[in-house]
């Protein structure tokens, strides 16, 4: 599909020179960068100011931005965490690494980010606050200490906040194991703030706002214009809270001395929909608001020689995975399909490819700006879109534009079945743990026995 590894541009040339120290066999182990991968769950674009967020309180996510390199068209894999995190920490869209359903589970023999720095000698920990993410579903893999912070605290009933944490609970987890662990360290840090339920505290919502308890999940309809506003609100309040954690993270390397010598990855996993389009939450279409996602690249100043300030081209998720992978000097497993960020644009540039298959829905889309074509393989039916509009198709006919994207984009999509598939990630029974299961209960994965669309609505 034209996305696979490729050699070091001019520019990822001058990068790895910049960092030849690393790479010598002179150089001490303790010498080479820290990798923190800081994770923001259903955070979209335009949330965050320095993505255009008008009104976004994003001081500490705005300031890395400011400092860091800006991916301005980063594409995530799918519209849920599962195997939007599985492609990341993979290299490989979902067709490939096979996470796709509500049970299923990243395959032992998938090479992942994490094992790759974990034999480069890396200390390795995941801090996550979904259980999408867990042991139980294989992100365990690669990493040394695996902290899960939805773990059942209390005797009694389960209430649908108890089996979630707070960013603040991420973060103090994170010092806590950066306190203890040796150099160099890889720190994944999965927080779940703008994740449903919205239940900003306080003082990162609007001063004498009221709290309406009905608003904070996605089971009401029948909502108001206001109510709808006051959702939306709430949202980007814990939006607010989620950067405030992140900036005590940020602190906390820096009172330590570690700032300078940490590569530093902040990216969202997937977006959320606001009515845009009759819906409410995210894992029921593949639009822009989902899978356009905010991404920033911090690097050490020896790192930053040569490399732009923004960049304009689309990136996928896939992405991060081989390109952490080489500049940190690990090897890059052959076959994936994420390339090295910094290499220029293919030409003719290739679709970003995003896919969707959970409950009945089986989706594929390849975007190509303005561009989006939508394959629904139940209905084996395609639908082209102006990503100005995804809730209007447009007819491959209507002007050459559009019969020309509709030309390109229909192959890519066909193509991407002929890949050779990766190892696949078998459905686990429904007998799923009692912990496992309300975590899941209480950000809207499950309802009843039945697998559904996770975290869907519509009003």
């Amino acid at each position: 599909m034209g996305r696979r590894n490729s050699h070091l541009s001019r520019q990822g040339a001058v990068c790895a020179a910049a960092f030849a120290c690393f790479l010598a066999l002179g150089c001490s182990r303790n010498e080479a960068p820290n990798l923190l991968l800081y994770v923001v769950d259903t955070l979209r674009v335009d949330a965050v100011g320095s993505f255009g967020g008008e009104g976004a309180n994003t001081p500490n996510f705005d300031s890395l931005a400011a400092a860091g390199i800006v991916f301005e068209s980063t594409f995530s894999s799918s519209s849920w965490t599962r195997p939007a995190m599985a492609s990341l920490l993979t290299g490989l869209h979902p067709p490939r690494h096979r996470v796709q359903k509500l049970f299923s589970v990243l395959s032992d023999d998938m090479p992942t980010l994490a094992e790759g720095l974990q034999d480069r000698g890396y200390a390795t920990a995941f801090v996550t606050a979904n259980p999408s993410t867990g042991s139980f579903f294989g992100f365990d893999r690669g990493f040394d200490e695996m902290v899960e912070l939805y773990k059942r605290r209390t005797f009694g009933r389960v209430k649908n906040t108890e089996m979630t944490a707070t960013s603040t609970q991420a973060t103090a987890e994170a010092r806590d194991w950066l306190n203890e662990a040796s150099r160099p360290f890889f720190l994944t840090v999965l927080s779940i703030d703008p994740h449903a339920p919205y239940d900003p505290p306080d003082r990162f919502d609007r001063p004498g706002a009221p709290r309406d308890r009905r608003l904070r999940n996605l089971t009401f309809k029948n909502l108001s214009a206001a109510d709808k506003e006051r959702v939306r609100e709430l949202y980007q309040g814990e939006v607010s809270f989620n950067d405030d954690s992140f900036g005590l993270l940020l602190e906390h390397l820096r009172t330590t001395g570690e700032l300078e010598n940490t590569v530093i990855v902040f990216v969202a996993d997937h977006g959320e929909e606001f009515w845009e389009y009759g819906r409410r939450a995210h894992s029921a279409s593949l639009v822009d608001t989902l899978i356009h996602v905010p991404l920033v690249i911090w690097l050490p100043e020896k790192m930053r020689t040569g490399l732009p300030k923004r960049v304009e081209y689309p990136v996928q998720l896939v992405d991060l995975m081989p390109t952490l992978l080489q500049l940190l000097g690990a090897p890059v497993p052959d076959g994936l399909d994420g390339r090295f960020l910094f290499d220029p644009p293919l030409d003719p540039p290739a679709p970003t490819l995003a896919s969707l298959k959970i409950g009945e829905m089986d989706m594929r889309v390849a975007r190509s700006d303005p561009w989006k074509l939508v394959w629904d393989r139940g209905q084996d039916g395609f639908s082209l879109f102006h990503v100005s509009d995804e809730g209007t198709p447009v007819d491959p006919e209507a002007n050459p534009e559009a019969a020309r994207a509709y030309r390109e984009l229909r192959p890519a999509l066909v193509a991407w079945l002929e890949q050779g598939p990766g190892a696949p990630g078998p459905d686990l029974p429904m007998e799923v743990p009692d912990e496992i299961r309300a975590g899941l209960e209480a950000l809207g994965y499950i309802e009843e026995e039945s697998e559904r669309a996770p975290d869907s609505a519509t009003d």
